[in-house]
């Protein structure tokens, strides 16, 4: 949209960055929450578009806010679909600096829903930053996550832990995620346990033999936890 609006009125670049990003400005400043939710949701597409200094300048300080203060679950649910992408957007330097702390917040945010779309795209944040800083920033909240109250926040983790398998150093990941997954195998709901047991089997499937997830190591891993399945009184 940006591009061919840009192109009918024939300022280009600048159109983009004066024009369309004051219009996004108060859009996403709107006091309707259905009016916010709607721009929130498409700010990503803009960031492909607008430089990283005008996207810095007039929009992204406003996400911090949203994450933190708006009161629409709407709203937050749409920031936590797009901010990974608008990340993309506007690239590394700016994401540590501006984006990490609203994309924490929202991974803390009291609605589920919200906690679950921002791990769908989790993702697009681990290519942006690299594994150092995603380490730093975000996996010690992944490990709260796993022990959530709403099973379903579990799951969303679940889902997310093969695709972070993709971008993390073998060694670090096994480090990181194994008391995480070990975790999930002990949970108290049953499709949650099932779940990570298929969990197991997939980082098998994707490691070499020399990997950190090898069959010896998932045959010891199960066998362990079948022990104490029998053990504790809730699983026997």
């Amino acid at each position: 949209m940006c591009e061919h609006l840009a192109h009918a009125w024939g300022g280009g670049q600048q159109i983009i960055d004066n024009d369309i990003v004051a219009l996004y400005e108060n859009l996403i400043s709107d006091k309707e929450p259905e009016v916010k939710s709607e721009a929130v949701a498409k700010l990503h597409e803009l960031s492909r578009y607008a430089t990283p200094t005008r996207m810095m300048d007039k929009l992204i300080p406003h996400l911090a806010v949203l994450a933190n203060n708006d009161t629409s679950q709407h709203v937050r649910g749409s920031l936590a679909l797009s901010i990974c992408k608008v990340a993309k957007g506007v690239g590394r330097a700016l994401t540590i600096t501006h984006l990490i702390a609203p994309i924490t917040q929202l991974m803390k945010d009291q609605a589920t829903e919200v906690r679950i779309e921002l791990m769908s795209h989790l993702k697009t944040l681990v290519e942006v930053i690299g594994q150092e800083e995603f380490d730093h920033q975000i996996i010690p909240l992944l490990t709260q996550l796993a022990t959530d109250k709403i099973w379903r926040v579990k799951q969303a983790l679940i889902h997310f832990i093969p695709q972070l398998a993709e971008f993390l150093d073998k060694q670090l990941f096994k480090e990181r995620l194994e008391p995480v997954i070990l975790g999930l195998l002990s949970d108290s709901v049953f499709q949650i346990r099932e779940e990570t047991v298929s969990l197991l089997l997939t980082l098998r499937e994707v490691n070499a033999e020399d990997g950190p997830f090898t069959q010896a190591w998932l045959e010891d891993c199960l066998e362990t936890k079948t022990r104490e399945f029998h053990i504790h009184e809730k699983f026997a």
